[in-house]
């Protein structure tokens, strides 16, 4: 139902306006292979966090352990930039390398993220339970884009829509990604 589609938009868009307007962050989460690129690009298109390839448990709850792990990416970066992983072993070297692609593909899309979001925008509410359930212990408000089969009680604000088709979550994400712009300014 396309009028539920967007009522559900209206009121999403209003909520991250405000969100981002009173100073706070915004994430986008979307870990399907439908959702990957659109999730990257909203998120970049407003300058905001994201989550792409897997969400990792304790990434709201436990923060800091995160933020270490960002900190420890950063260090392996410089390594990397200065030539210090060459001159290891060459066992030694390819542990790193191995540790700064899997760092790097975890949590690149949050590494700018220096406290906790003030909202989450899911795509999928029904894969991405363990990251709505995290946000709900935090209190952050959830916005989730969600099929038939997604349950409307884990998520603040759902949006009903087709979250299997690519152009549907770009179209979706993009008018989110501008809300959230609009914000900003």
């Amino acid at each position: 139902n396309v009028k539920e589609t967007l009522k559900g938009m209206v009121v999403s868009k209003k909520l991250l306006s405000n969100i981002v307007s009173n100073g706070r962050d915004v994430v986008f989460v979307g870990t399907k292979r439908q959702a990957r690129k659109g999730v990257q690009n909203a998120a970049e298109k407003c300058g905001m966090h994201y989550v792409s390839e897997r969400w990792l448990g304790g990434t709201l709850t436990n923060f800091r352990t995160i933020r270490s792990r960002l900190q420890r990416l950063e260090e392996l970066e410089d390594m990397d930039n200065t030539g210090k992983i060459e001159s290891q072993g060459k066992k030694q070297g390819s542990r790193l390398k191995r540790e700064l692609r899997k760092v790097k593909t975890n949590l690149d899309g949050i590494r700018k993220m220096s406290r906790i979001p003030g909202a989450m925008v899911v795509v999928d509410a029904k894969k991405e339970h363990i990251a709505l359930r995290e946000a709900r212990k935090m209190g952050i408000p959830t916005i989730a884009i969600g099929d038939t089969d997604a349950d409307p009680d884990a998520v603040d604000v759902i949006i009903p829509a087709n979250d299997d088709s690519i152009k549907a979550i770009e179209i979706l994400l993009d008018q989110l990604a501008a809300a959230v712009a609009e914000g900003k300014t």
